[in-house]
Protein backbone atom coordinates (compact mmCIF):
# COMPACT_ATOMS: atom_id res chain seq x y z
CA UNK A 1 0.00 0.00 0.00
CA UNK A 2 1.57 3.53 -0.93
CA UNK A 3 -0.25 4.97 1.93
CA UNK A 4 0.21 2.70 4.38
CA UNK A 5 -2.05 2.08 7.86
CA UNK A 6 -3.99 5.35 6.83
CA UNK A 7 -4.74 4.58 3.01
CA UNK A 8 -8.26 4.23 4.70
CA UNK A 9 -8.23 7.99 6.00
CA UNK A 10 -7.12 9.47 2.70
CA UNK A 11 -9.51 7.68 0.84
CA UNK A 12 -12.34 9.36 3.09
CA UNK A 13 -10.18 12.47 3.39
CA UNK A 14 -9.88 13.23 0.20
CA UNK A 15 -13.03 13.10 -1.20
CA UNK A 16 -14.59 14.80 1.73
CA UNK A 17 -12.12 17.82 1.20
CA UNK A 18 -13.04 17.89 -2.47
CA UNK A 19 -16.63 17.62 -1.22
CA UNK A 20 -16.39 20.85 1.03
CA UNK A 21 -14.31 22.80 -1.90
CA UNK A 22 -17.12 21.96 -4.15
CA UNK A 23 -19.80 22.78 -2.15
CA UNK A 24 -18.32 26.06 -0.67
CA UNK A 25 -17.62 27.43 -4.08
CA UNK A 26 -21.24 26.35 -5.30
CA UNK A 27 -22.77 28.29 -2.15
CA UNK A 28 -20.30 31.65 -2.89
CA UNK A 29 -21.50 31.62 -6.59
CA UNK A 30 -25.47 31.32 -6.00
CA UNK A 31 -24.88 34.26 -3.09
CA UNK A 32 -23.17 36.51 -5.70
CA UNK A 33 -25.95 35.96 -8.11
CA UNK A 34 -28.79 36.05 -5.31
CA UNK A 35 -26.75 39.62 -4.74
CA UNK A 36 -26.92 40.51 -8.48
CA UNK A 37 -30.61 39.53 -9.10
CA UNK A 38 -32.53 39.80 -6.05
CA UNK A 39 -35.91 39.64 -8.02
CA UNK A 40 -34.70 35.87 -8.43
CA UNK A 41 -35.50 34.15 -4.58
CA UNK A 42 -34.06 30.81 -6.43
CA UNK A 43 -30.29 31.36 -6.07
CA UNK A 44 -30.30 32.11 -2.35
CA UNK A 45 -32.25 29.01 -1.22
CA UNK A 46 -30.06 27.12 -4.07
CA UNK A 47 -26.47 28.59 -2.02
CA UNK A 48 -28.57 27.31 1.55
CA UNK A 49 -28.25 24.00 0.32
CA UNK A 50 -24.94 24.63 -0.53
CA UNK A 51 -24.06 25.93 2.11
CA UNK A 52 -25.82 23.53 4.53
CA UNK A 53 -23.56 21.00 2.91
CA UNK A 54 -20.34 22.57 3.88
CA UNK A 55 -21.61 23.19 7.63
CA UNK A 56 -22.16 19.66 7.85
CA UNK A 57 -18.68 18.72 6.60
CA UNK A 58 -16.35 21.71 8.90
CA UNK A 59 -19.11 21.23 12.04
CA UNK A 60 -19.77 17.54 12.36
CA UNK A 61 -17.65 15.27 9.54
CA UNK A 62 -14.18 16.94 10.89
CA UNK A 63 -15.44 16.52 14.15
CA UNK A 64 -16.50 12.74 13.81
CA UNK A 65 -13.03 12.43 12.88
CA UNK A 66 -11.49 14.06 15.93
CA UNK A 67 -10.23 16.80 13.18
CA UNK A 68 -8.80 19.93 14.79
CA UNK A 69 -8.48 20.89 11.06
CA UNK A 70 -10.48 24.39 9.90
CA UNK A 71 -9.47 23.87 6.28
CA UNK A 72 -8.72 20.28 5.51
CA UNK A 73 -8.77 16.93 6.36
CA UNK A 74 -6.07 16.01 9.21
CA UNK A 75 -5.37 12.09 9.03
CA UNK A 76 -3.40 11.03 11.91
CA UNK A 77 -3.39 8.98 14.94
CA UNK A 78 -6.23 10.30 16.40
CA UNK A 79 -7.85 10.02 12.79
CA UNK A 80 -7.23 6.81 13.02
CA UNK A 81 -8.44 5.48 15.80
CA UNK A 82 -11.95 7.22 15.01
CA UNK A 83 -12.13 5.59 11.67
CA UNK A 84 -11.96 2.12 12.92
CA UNK A 85 -14.90 2.74 15.42
CA UNK A 86 -18.37 1.64 14.12
CA UNK A 87 -20.10 4.51 15.81
CA UNK A 88 -17.63 6.84 13.83
CA UNK A 89 -18.75 5.26 10.90
CA UNK A 90 -22.28 5.32 11.73
CA UNK A 91 -22.28 8.57 12.42
CA UNK A 92 -20.57 9.71 8.88
CA UNK A 93 -23.00 7.61 6.98
CA UNK A 94 -25.72 9.77 8.99
CA UNK A 95 -24.20 12.79 7.76
CA UNK A 96 -23.40 11.65 4.09
CA UNK A 97 -27.71 11.28 4.39
CA UNK A 98 -27.92 14.63 5.60
CA UNK A 99 -25.52 16.15 2.73
CA UNK A 100 -27.96 13.57 -0.34
CA UNK A 101 -30.58 15.69 0.89
CA UNK A 102 -29.02 18.62 0.88
CA UNK A 103 -27.63 17.91 -2.52
CA UNK A 104 -31.23 16.45 -4.18
CA UNK A 105 -32.86 20.00 -2.63
CA UNK A 106 -30.15 21.89 -4.66
CA UNK A 107 -30.74 20.17 -7.54
CA UNK A 108 -33.87 20.53 -7.70
CA UNK A 109 -34.08 24.21 -7.22
CA UNK A 110 -31.62 24.63 -9.86
CA UNK A 111 -34.15 22.11 -12.27
CA UNK A 112 -36.48 24.71 -11.28
CA UNK A 113 -34.45 28.16 -12.05
CA UNK A 114 -33.65 26.38 -15.31
CA UNK A 115 -37.34 26.28 -16.53
CA UNK A 116 -38.07 30.00 -14.73
CA UNK A 117 -35.08 31.50 -17.03
CA UNK A 118 -35.92 29.39 -19.87
CA UNK A 119 -39.34 31.07 -19.69
CA UNK A 120 -37.85 34.23 -19.19
CA UNK A 121 -35.59 33.95 -22.17
CA UNK A 122 -38.38 32.94 -24.45
CA UNK A 123 -40.48 36.18 -23.70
Amino acid sequence: MPFGKYHVLIAHGEPTNCLIDGRKNACRYFTRLAQEHPEQPLYAEIAGQFGVIAEIILKKMYKAMNSTATHGYECGEKQKKAVAQLKTRQEIAGHIDEMKAADEKALALMKKLLAVLGREGAS
